[in-house]
């Protein structure tokens, strides 16, 4: 192992044994070598660990958790011991590409504002490494910002991060958390530095089978509290409830208001849609500078809504509209009449 490895890579497994040579492999083929490579066995029932051990390359660090402590705790604990410049995550499912540290590694060191470093992902399933789809991620700080205030900006293990941030102001993934952890961390964390995604993927993420409607609902109930929260630190002088924040997501991120159990009146819709742009020139407004990324940001978000808005209109047989949900469509374009306008005059 390297004394001084310029990349710690961070790995949580839990009864990993059909995936984890894989994803051993990729970080072990990397082009770029100088790195420890820590593995937390989190109270595995498989032979995960056997396999670890099967390696004999000397950068692996292996921890076995006496017990399961779970994900959150888990990466902590790695955090807590890495001795990298940056750290990297990793999942014990996916497999990265052999140019994905120094892909990293050479953007921070040219961009010393930068903090936190993700990627897009090429999806695979279980039945072929072959990729079927890109996750694709917000790429300039300023869209990232804008983004997390109702998802998450970055993909968890294409995440490389100064060890020294976290180091300087004591940050690490609260373990209250059990799910959404990474998405809680990253708005702490962009408190303190700058956000960046590579415009090219470099690692494949494995798809599994979905996780249980019970965790799901776990999930994005922390989605929407973190999105809550972020949003009043960002932009204080905005009053919003959780639940409007949840009709939001639901409407603009998962998509969930479409669904047959979950139909929303066009009213409902078009009120979540018309707080969705006032959100967004708040932030604009705060951000607002005239340079290429905020035009492209506004350009974006004008159609991303004037979509959505033609597809709640689309959204019954009847095309028949009370007085009420007329006069907020109506309103609702006027403020996007003024959005465009404003861009424009720029």
């Amino acid at each position: 192992m390297y004394q001084n490895p310029t990349v710690t890579v961070l790995m949580s497994a839990h009864n990993s044994a059909s995936f984890i040579l894989e994803a051993v492999e990729s970080i072990l083929k990397q082009t770029w070598i100088n790195f420890e490579f820590i593995i937390i066995d989190d109270g595995s029932s498989d032979n995960s660990v056997d396999l670890i051990r099967s390696f004999s390359d000397k950068r692996i660090k292996l921890i076995c958790n006496d017990k399961n402590i779970g994900l959150t705790a888990s990466l902590n604990r790695g955090i807590n011991i890495a001795q990298g410049k940056y750290i990297a995550r990793m999942d014990s499912d996916d497999i990265a590409e052999p140019n994905r540290l120094s892909s990293q590694v050479n953007f921070l060191e040219k961009h010393p504002e930068i903090g936190i470093l993700g990627s897009p992902c090429l999806l695979f399933d279980n039945t072929s490494t072959d990729s079927y789809s890109i996750y694709y991620v917000p790429n300039n700080d300023l869209e990232i910002r804008w983004t997390s205030l109702l998802n998450n900006p970055f993909a968890h293990p294409t995440v490389m991060l100064r060890r020294d941030i976290l180091s300087q102001y004591s940050l690490n993934y609260d373990e209250t958390f059990k799910t959404a952890q990474d998405y809680e961390f990253w708005t702490r964390l962009l408190n303190y530095t700058q956000g960046a995604n590579l415009d090219f993927p470099i690692l494949r993420y494995r798809t599994g089978e979905g996780i249980t409607k019970t965790k799901r609902e776990s999930q994005l109930k922390n989605h929407d509290f973190i999105a809550y929260r972020t949003i009043q630190n960002t932009l204080p002088e905005l009053s919003i409830s959780l639940e409007n924040v949840t009709r939001i997501r639901s409407l603009m991120i998962t998509k969930d208001i479409y669904n047959q159990s979950n139909r929303s009146s066009k009213l409902e819709s078009l009120k979540a849609l018309t707080e969705y742009l006032r959100i967004f020139n708040l932030f604009i407004s705060k951000y607002d500078k005239d340079d290429l990324n905020i035009k492209k940001l506004k350009n974006k978000e004008f159609v991303n809504i004037l979509k959505m808005l033609l597809k709640i209109i689309r959204s019954s047989d009847s095309y028949k509209f009370s007085k009420e949900v007329l006069k907020q469509y109506i309103n609702l374009l006027f403020k996007l009449s003024i959005l465009i306008l404003q861009q424009h005059d720029k």
